[in-house]
């Protein structure tokens, strides 16, 4: 009878170890290809513990869900990367969520500063009571422990307003994957040297104290050891009757001459060394110069709202379009000047349907002029990304 009852618990034990392990490997949900101006950008995937083709569901869940992205373009700038977050999250989410939030993105922006390259792999994963785990090319760059900051992110792709209806959909296909772009996705891996790169960019930098021992004492000792040699010399100029002398100092000139090859040799170690590889990470570093701060954030974040709901409010359905019920979404890249002229606006990912592109275009030269941009905007003009969706109801 015991034997039975140990059988039972073993089976119980081993049931409830395999339940677990499955619980923990999210499934493929879906994968989407994102383009800018007709070029392929990246592959995104989404991954759940339990697939779905329901927006909400996705968002409510509390299961362990992963973001991911695969660069497929030769380089997306650092700007680009963190802009796609901060205009989805302020498109996508409430006032009152994005000030809530406004730190941890902040943190999010300034864990990539600089130029992801093709094949690199940038990953999100949410862990209830854990936060979100920041990943790139198997490197953690860093930990947001709320579990509020995920579903917020994760709007950015399957929100209201997304990048695009078809990268929804396809990011929501509950497990129906496209077997051939599947294959493609998983052929992306980073480079070994390009990991490598990345891990430099966390590793904790050398301390620098020499800039707060220069203002202290040392500069007292270095005036120290420096008057011995003056004082040696100071006297040979005054002894006059030194002609006397000439003979013995050529003799002592010519025993320096052998000394002069020493220099020649230090010059040629000098050229020896060859260049640091680095230099991809010099080409970045005007990336990102200055240190995102949550109060930037939500000035953009506040401004984009309010262009974006004055764009909609002038914004047509046209009749021909609901006719022939044609349904899309355009990308459109706006700039403004400071006291909120529209300076440019062009599309930037358009839909197949050149009615609703036109709209999208005159929606924002109708909503002109803007608001002034703030204080805390600097430059001498903003430019960002708006996305407009035509769906009929």
């Amino acid at each position: 009878m015991k034997s039975i009852r140990f059988l039972q618990l073993g089976m119980f034990t081993l049931l409830a170890a395999s339940a677990s392990w499955l619980h923990a490997e999210p499934g493929l949900n879906g994968l989407a290809v994102n383009t800018e101006f007709g070029k392929e950008r990246f592959i995104a995937a989404l991954y759940a513990d339990q697939l779905t083709t329901n927006a909400e569901d996705m968002l409510s869940s509390s299961g362990e869900r992963r973001m991911e992205l695969k660069v497929t373009a030769d380089s997306l700038s650092a700007r680009s990367v963190n802009s796609m977050w901060v205009e989805g999250m302020a498109i996508n989410n409430p006032a009152s969520a994005l000030e809530a939030q406004a730190e941890n993105l902040a943190r999010l922006n300034n864990m990539v500063r600089k130029r992801l390259r093709a094949g690199d792999v940038l990953t999100f994963t949410a862990i209830k009571g854990e936060g979100t785990t920041v990943v790139l090319n198997g490197v953690q760059l860093g930990v947001i422990r709320s579990d509020d900051f995920f579903p917020m992110l994760l709007r950015t792709w399957i929100g209201s307003i997304p990048l695009s209806s078809d990268f929804k959909d396809a990011l929501l296909a509950g497990g129906d994957v496209d077997a051939e772009l599947s294959a493609r996705y998983a052929a992306i891996t980073p480079t070994a040297a390009r990991a490598e790169a990345i891990a430099g960019w966390v590793a904790p930098e050398p301390p620098a104290p020499k800039v707060v021992d220069a203002g202290l004492a040392p500069p007292k000792p270095e005036v120290a050891v420096a008057p011995p040699p003056p004082v040696t010399s100071a006297p040979e100029p005054e002894p006059e009757p030194a002609p006397a002398a000439p003979e013995p100092e050529p003799q002592v000139a010519a025993t320096p001459a052998p000394a002069e090859p020493k220099p020649a040799a230090p010059a040629q170690v000098a050229k020896a060394p060859p260049a640091p590889a680095p230099v991809e990470e010099e080409e970045d570093e005007d990336e990102l110069e200055v240190m995102v701060t949550a109060e930037s954030l939500l000035l953009r974040q506040h401004y984009i709202s309010d262009v974006m709901r004055k764009t909609l409010q002038n914004m047509r359905y046209p009749r021909r379009a609901q006719e022939r019920a044609q349904e899309g979404s355009i990308r459109l890249a706006v700039t403004v000047s400071r006291d909120g002229k529209l300076q440019d606006v062009k599309i930037v990912e358009e839909s197949r349907y050149s009615l609703l592109n036109k709209e999208a275009l005159d929606s924002v030269e109708r909503a002109n002029p803007f608001p002034a941009l703030p204080e805390g905007i600097a430059g001498e003009s903003f430019a960002f990304g708006i996305p407009i969706t035509f769906r009929l109801q």
